[in-house]
Order: C-alpha cells, then structure tokens, then sequence
C-alpha cells in the first residue's frame, strides 16, 4: 500500500470512529443488545493501531530497499570507474583506504574477486556515510 493509499485508510479510519461515536440511537441499540460499545470501540482501536502501523513497517522496508537498491548501484559504478582507470592497483588501493585485509596475496585474485571485494568495501563505505548523515 502506497503512502497516499495510507494517508487515505487513515482519514477513513477517523471518519468511521467520528461516525460512530457520534451516532448515540446506535450506541444505544448496541448496549440494549448486550453489546459492550466501550470494548467495541477499544478493540476496534486497537485493530486500526495495528493495520497502521503494518502500513508504516512496510513503507520503511520499501524505503530500506531502495536505499540498499541504490547503495548497490553507486557501488558498481564507483568499482567501474575505479578498475577503468589504468592507473589502478589494488595494493596500493588497500594502502590509501587503509583497509585491513587477512588476504595479502592479491597477484592471484580473479578479477570478479577484486570486483566483489571492492564492490563490498564501498557497499560498506556508501551505508556507513549515509549512517553519519
């Protein structure tokens, strides 16, 4: 459900609550029913609270999602203007980024293995940037 669909079921919601709250010949017939219309309206509440703030959670998952979309995206082209240059070389990359790595033999990564390791780093660097914002 998108953000206006949201905005909307609220408003509907509130309007429902003013109409029924304010209509007392059916709160009456209710409570000469038997029906408790406190509990009613509680229960009712309660349920409206819920259904909104599942429409909340899955509006910051859809924004989590692009955000990491993105993230993504701005990693592989960062990757690719870096291996572009001729100039590159990861050694000194690793060096100048002040990276800590266990794995010291770099003469012998694959190229997809360099492109993930440095795809990850700026995976890493974009998210921890966006955390400082």
């Amino acid at each position: 459900m998108g953000t206006s669909d949201g905005i909307k079921a609220s408003k509907l919601f509130t309007e429902y609550l003013k109409e029924i709250s304010s209509d007392e010949e059916s709160a009456a017939f209710l409570n000469e029913e038997g029906v408790d219309t406190k509990q009613l309206l509680s229960k009712a509440l309660k349920k409206i609270k819920i259904v909104q703030m599942n429409m909340s959670a899955e509006a910051t998952e859809r924004k989590f999602q692009a955000m990491k979309t993105n993230s993504a995206q701005r990693a592989k082209d960062q990757v690719r203007r870096l291996l572009a240059d001729s100039t590159f070389n990861l050694e000194s990359f690793i060096k100048r980024e002040k990276l800590q790595v266990a794995y010291r033999n770099f003469e012998n990564m694959t190229q997809s293995e360099i492109i993930e390791f440095l795809e990850r780093h700026y995976m890493l660097k974009i998210e921890k940037e966006g955390d400082n914002s």
